[in-house]
């Protein structure tokens, strides 16, 4: 596998394998990987290893959770859903403050027109998605965790402060 750069939450994705029998086994993603060569992966943990498991022979492609439901209720038909594409991105700007959620279509073509005038936007993909409403649910899940962080800086923030206070009858200058 290619040595991943960035890493996020793979929650309610599944990756498909093919069995002998024709059936379809499921393996739950820990997390989507963007490897140093930009290519979007899925991991699977486990306590001793892990690993991109489209380097399966047998992978068959990335569910949702939805997905996963309708192939295991159409198990005995043998038919399975086509997976949808990765056509929605969701980024970041730090500068901006701001999300942008766009198709990856568009995505890549304002990046190339940066890149060609020697610019940068600002943004960082963080996911890349099936439908522009797991984009948003990325989205919302980054805002989530940036409050999270934005409190635990406080906290640790506020607990210095307070060592910092002097003791009577010592000056500052220790």
């Amino acid at each position: 596998m290619g040595e991943i750069k960035q890493i996020v939450p793979a929650n309610g994705w599944y990756a498909a394998f093919e069995q002998e029998d024709g059936g379809v086994n499921f393996a739950k993603l820990a997390v989507w990987g963007l490897t140093k060569n930009g290519e979007i992966v899925g991991v699977e943990v486990t306590p001793h290893r892990h690993e991109n498991v489209a380097e399966a022979k047998n992978f068959k492609g990335y569910y949702t959770s939805e997905q996963m439901k309708v192939v295991l209720e159409s198990r005995s038909g043998g038919e399975t859903p086509v997976s949808a594409p990765l056509n929605w991105v969701a980024e970041y700007s730090a500068e901006q403050e701001a999300f942008n959620i766009g198709s990856l279509k568009q995505i890549l073509e304002k990046n190339a027109q940066k890149i060609a005038k020697k610019q940068n936007n600002g943004y960082q993909i963080f996911a890349i998605c099936r439908t522009s409403i797991e984009a948003h649910a990325f989205c919302e899940a980054m805002k989530r965790i940036q409050k999270k962080a934005e409190k635990s800086e406080s906290k640790a923030k506020s607990k210095v402060e307070r060592r910092k206070i002097p003791v009577f009858g010592q000056s500052e200058e220790h």
